[in-house]
């Protein structure tokens, strides 16, 4: 799922918690050591798209100022206008959901013909996983025969769906999400909400899917769902309902299983634990406090394995999302003790 939280476009400033990384491969960019390949990975909203953006306007910058792109030159003019001759983006056309071999091929024209500006050529695939394996396939050629100074970006939230033979010709950049404290420092800065660190649970501590959460009401649509769960709990509802107002108040069938998969993990820390904070932060931590307490940690597990395959299942094929759902749910109902038990 692309990030759109998190576009290639946008040319904002560099996120405080690439600064490390930033230094390595500025100082390999100055040093014309910078690999042909590189693979940006990691889970929607840490930053890695606006990182490749970053690169990509440095590596083609004319006269960067202290490990910066000027922002002022001719190039950085272009790269911010979106219209370098030497940079391309390749992604899934209009009304497309996947790269094409053509687009692939086009891609190896250009970066075979000599760059208009005298600076790198820059190409930018993503999302990477996208790719056709046809197109996957005539990348490798690519890959394995790059001009100089050409540096392609492949940019994926899940490189699992990669060929390997891509993964091996690149150098993976795995983009971790920051430490809580560094997220909510922030989102601070940016949004004057109460629900920061509700966010940032709920999307892995991941700052720009945390923020986009906030600017959407996401946090409302959490709290109806946890009490839409506790009245399933306490059957009050069948699962069937639960799971079609849920995709009707959510959308994606995957962003709902990753809420649930968060909730678990909350729950699983708490059972470990009994660490009151674990769970505090989530609405309707009550019922969750209570499955913890009832449950031992390899039931809880179990019920984790089985969201984490849907996912999978999701990926790999267009399955019914409502009977998707509701066979999730089931497996959370059976969570509950039974009367008498």
């Amino acid at each position: 799922m692309n990030e759109t939280c998190d576009a290639l476009s946008t040319n904002g400033d560099l996120l405080p918690w690439h600064q490390a990384m930033w230094s390595r491969y500025r100082r390999l960019a100055d040093e014309r050591r910078l690999p042909h390949a590189l693979l940006m990975a990691g889970i929607p909203g840490v930053g890695k798209r606006m990182f490749a953006n970053w690169l990509a306007r440095y590596v083609l910058c004319q006269s960067p100022v202290a490990g910066m792109p000027c922002d002022a030159c001719h190039a950085c003019h272009l790269s911010l206008a979106q219209t370098h001759p030497d940079l391309r983006r390749v992604s899934p056309e209009e009304k497309s959901s996947v790269i094409k071999i053509e687009q692939i091929r086009d891609c190896h024209e250009f970066v075979m013909q000599s760059g208009q500006q005298g600076h790198y050529k820059v190409v930018l695939f993503d999302p990477a996983e996208v790719m056709m394996r046809a197109a996957a396939n005539a990348l490798l050629k690519t890959l394995e025969e790059p001009p100089a100074k050409t540096l392609l970006i492949l940019i994926t939230d899940c490189q699992g769906l990669l060929l390997p033979t891509i993964r091996s010709r690149c150098q993976v950049v795995d983009f971790a999400a920051p430490p809580q404290d560094q997220g909510l420092s922030w989102l601070a800065q940016r949004y004057d909400s109460a629900d920061a660190q509700v966010a940032l649970q709920l999307h892995a501590n991941a700052p720009l899917k945390a923020g986009l959460a906030l600017e959407q009401g996401e946090i409302e649509r959490t709290k109806v769902m946890t009490d839409a769960l506790a009245s399933l709990l306490k059957r009050q509802l069948l699962p069937s309902e639960v799971a079609q107002s849920w995709l009707k108040l959510v959308g994606e069938p995957e962003t709902l299983i990753r809420t649930l998969v968060s909730w678990m993990q909350a729950t699983i820390r708490y059972a470990a634990t009994r660490e009151t904070h674990r769970l505090d932060w989530l609405p309707g931590h009550a019922i969750f406090r209570y499955l913890a307490e009832k449950n031992d940690a390899r039931r809880l597990f179990l019920v984790q394995d089985e969201m984490m395959e849907a996912l999978d299942f999701l990926q790999r094929s267009n399955p019914n999302a409502t009977l998707l759902i509701e066979r999730l749910l089931y497996s959370w109902l059976e969570l509950m003790p039974r009367k008498g038990g």
